[in-house]
């Protein structure tokens, strides 16, 4: 296998993958998994309403703690112990919010690979709710649970990464002159 290629299959342009999906299965093949991918796409939304509680929680319960670790430590830099905006409450909220959105949507995920996968072979591609009855009837409530662990796990790198750069970006925008 050379470069851009797995598993023996060459490399295709985008354009050429379109007009090979197009020729086997039309628009059916081209959208396999699109209604599974726009319920996805609410994800943002969510995470973004959850790390909002989850700091909303956070906050208050850890304030006497920050005020005194302040105390004790004047030398720790703000972000470490400020009792609003402070980087570790916010990770820590951020990967929970993940958590939860990772557990939450990830039926949707299932759903949306097993269309896609489905769609390669089919004319025309399945259904949504075919494919989840499909998993429903082979695989049960677990089926729709598949890889689970390993979307937390990414999920949690990720948003905890996203909130280090994010945190760090608010810091210099708040420094630079305006």
């Amino acid at each position: 296998a050379g470069l851009g290629s797995a598993r023996g299959v060459p490399y295709m342009p985008a354009g050429a993958v379109l007009r090979d999906a197009m020729r086997r299965g039309g628009p059916s093949v081209v959208f396999a998994g699109l209604s599974a991918s726009l319920l996805l796409s609410t994800h943002s939304a969510f995470w973004w309403s959850a790390y909002q509680d989850a700091k909303s929680r956070l906050y208050p319960m850890m304030k006497p703690e920050l005020e005194a670790l302040a105390a004790e430590r004047p030398w720790l830099p703000s972000p470490i112990v400020s009792t609003s905006d402070n980087m570790p409450i916010n990770c820590f909220a951020a990967v929970a919010a993940g958590t939860v959105v990772a557990v939450v949507w990830n039926p949707a995920s299932v759903l949306r690979t097993r269309m896609q996968l489905a769609a390669a072979g089919a004319n025309p591609a399945p259904r949504l709710r075919d494919v989840a009855r499909g998993i429903w009837q082979r695989e049960g409530a677990r089926g729709f649970m598949k890889g689970t662990c390993m979307a937390v796990v990414g999920t949690a790198v990720d948003v905890c990464a996203f909130t280090i750069f994010y945190e760090l970006g608010k810091q210099l925008a708040q420094r630079s002159p305006a």
